[in-house]
Order: C-alpha cells, then sequence, then structure tokens
C-alpha cells in the first residue's frame, strides 16, 4: 500500500512519483465549514505507471466510490498503463488505500482502427505472375511501358 488517508473536515492530498516511480501522498489538511460538498456520489479512477503526478482532491462528504462498479470502495487499485504521461483523481476522503499495479506487458494504450474492416489485401494481378521481353536480333532497343 503506498499512501492512505482518512476522513478529515477538508484535505486534499496529492500522489508525487519519483525516478523510480514510486508513488508518494502528500497530505494538506486544511478546515472547513458546513457548506463542504454533499453531493459528489461517485468517482472513477485511471492510472498510469509513468505519471508524473496524480492529484487527488478529497469530498468530506462522500458516501461512496464507484470504481469498475462495485458500490462501495474501501480501497482503490489502479493497473498501470506505460504510455500515460499524467492522470488526474478525484477521490472520497473516507478510501482507505490507493494501490499502484505496474504492468509490465502493455507497451501503448491507444489503438485506433476501423470499426468494420479487419483486414485490407492488396494483390498486384490476379492473372499474370510474370511477363518476359525477347529481343530480335536486329533491334538495338526495346522500350516497354
Amino acid at each position: 500500500m503506498l499512501g492512505e488517508w482518512s476522513a478529515s473536515s477538508a484535505a486534499t492530498e496529492e500522489f508525487v512519483t519519483d525516478s523510480t516511480n514510486t508513488i508518494n501522498l502528500i497530505i494538506i489538511t486544511t478546515s472547513t465549514d458546513a457548506t463542504s460538498d454533499t453531493t459528489e456520489t461517485s468517482t472513477t479512477v485511471t492510472a498510469s505507471t509513468t505519471e508524473t503526478s496524480i492529484t487527488v482532491t478529497a469530498s468530506t462528504t462522500e458516501t461512496s466510490t464507484t470504481v469498475t462498479a462495485s458500490a462501495i470502495e474501501t480501497s482503490i487499485t489502479v493497473t498501470a498503463s506505460t504510455t500515460e504521461t499524467s492522470t488526474t483523481v478525484t477521490a472520497s476522503a473516507i478510501e482507505a488505500s490507493i494501490t499502484v499495479t505496474t504492468s509490465t506487458t502493455e507497451t501503448s494504450t491507444t489503438v485506433t482502427a476501423s470499426t468494420t474492416e479487419t483486414s485490407i489485401t492488396v494483390t498486384a494481378s490476379t492473372t499474370e505472375t510474370s511477363t518476359t521481353v525477347t529481343a530480335s536480333a536486329i533491334e538495338t532497343s526495346i522500350t516497354v511501358t
């Protein structure tokens, strides 16, 4: 587990990676009042192993977080992509942990393709496999166009 935070009146957490992709959680706590955010009900988290920073903004009144269709989460597991450069994470102050796992086999996360065509095969000529040009003994040149 790379970082934990607990519920507080208001908190801003920031994840910062170093050259070894170690994620360090910095928690800056400030005071708040009764006008805190009371409307956030879900959070989606996407992360990457090569992020230079993850910014986590806490909501002190959030009661549940949804990650990949779970209704109430006590932890967030993030599977890394080796090609992303930055990700912003909005999370709840009541979540217990964020775990970042690297992916050693994925080299790219962006693939754009046609949804209706799976292959294109181009054959130059389906009936002719070769062309032979033989010169006459009295000709000095042959031009083939």
